[in-house]
């Protein structure tokens, strides 16, 4: 479920920004560059956004009820589980997006996220994957071997213990099976659809116009490539200069003395912050050449 909601928000993002103008989201044609489009956006795969809300809005609820379960039914030690960290520890009026009501309307859901708009969606996904985390966590951590002896041990003398866990755990993973297999179908079945309506345009479109989009795209990835490398050098040339003025600034002084052990610690880990730029320029400069060399085999 996790991964078909990213791809479904990636097709919902996608096709809001080729809406406003842009063929796709990158660093040469940022969301927050472009200006109002001229297809609204709640007419942009309504059916998606609408889905795929109440499949995670669903999916977030159920493994609240199963981590709020666990938590009740099966204490663990607070040095061992914390509950106060948990998200299932905030009340559901406070996070929003309609996840405290339970009977939500449609209407109320799309005044409550804006038509479903796409900052609300990503922080329902969000909001879905910290409660899936820590219901999975809390699982197994129920399911540890160590609390599995720990449950036999105590169980016995309590007059009323908690029920065996072979026999308690059903109560836990059967909703929440039965709701996530639910969420799951719902979503797979809008997102094949909607997927298949928005691709269907290029393969009827004639072969001039799909050999004129395809070097759209090869010129958009390319420029997106080269504007990469360009951001990744300037932030490398920006720590170069301030590194070479601090260098600088230390031979000139009048107090020069040698650099101790820490001093030293200081410069390389300086140096080594700078090793991710470096790697990620040369993965640019790597991929610009590529393309370019496709492009020429193919003129």
């Amino acid at each position: 479920l996790t991964g078909l909601a990213r791809k479904a928000l990636r097709l919902v993002q996608e096709t809001e920004v080729i809406s406003r103008g842009f063929t796709l989201v990158s660093a040469a044609s940022s969301f927050s560059r472009a200006g109002p489009g001229t297809v609204p956006r709640s007419q942009q795969l309504m059916g998606l956004r609408k889905v795929l809300y109440r499949a995670l809005r669903s999916a977030f609820r159920a493994s609240r009820r199963a981590t709020c379960h666990m938590l009740k039914a099966f204490p663990l030690n607070s040095e061992v589980d914390n509950v106060t960290n948990y998200v299932c520890a905030v009340p559901l009026k406070e996070l929003g997006l309609g996840l405290g009501i339970e009977h939500l309307g449609d209407e109320q859901a799309q005044e409550l996220t804006d038509d479903y708009s796409l900052p609300a969606l990503k922080m329902l996904f969000q909001l879905w994957l910290g409660q899936s985390s820590e219901c999975f966590r809390r699982l197994a951590l129920l399911l540890s071997p160590h609390r599995i002896v720990e449950s036999d041990e105590v169980g016995p003398k309590g007059e009323a213990s908690t029920p065996p866990l072979h026999l308690s755990i059903a109560a836990v993973t059967e909703p929440l099976h039965h709701a996530l297999a639910s969420c799951l179908t719902e979503v797979q079945r809008s997102y094949d659809f909607h997927r298949h309506f928005e691709t269907q345009p290029k393969v009827t479109s004639s072969d001039r116009s799909g050999r004129e989009r395809e070097k759209c795209r090869e010129l958009n990835a390319l420029h997106t490539s080269i504007r990469s490398l360009q951001l990744h050098l300037k932030a490398l040339l920006s720590e170069m200069i301030i590194l070479e003025d601090d260098l600088e600034k230390l031979m000139v002084s009048k107090e020069l003395t040698e650099l101790t052990l820490e001093g030293y610690r200081d410069l390389n880990e300086r140096l080594q912050q700078l090793h991710p730029h470096m790697q990620a320029s040369t993965g640019c400069w790597e991929d610009t050449i590529n393309q370019v060399e496709r492009m020429l085999r193919r003129a």
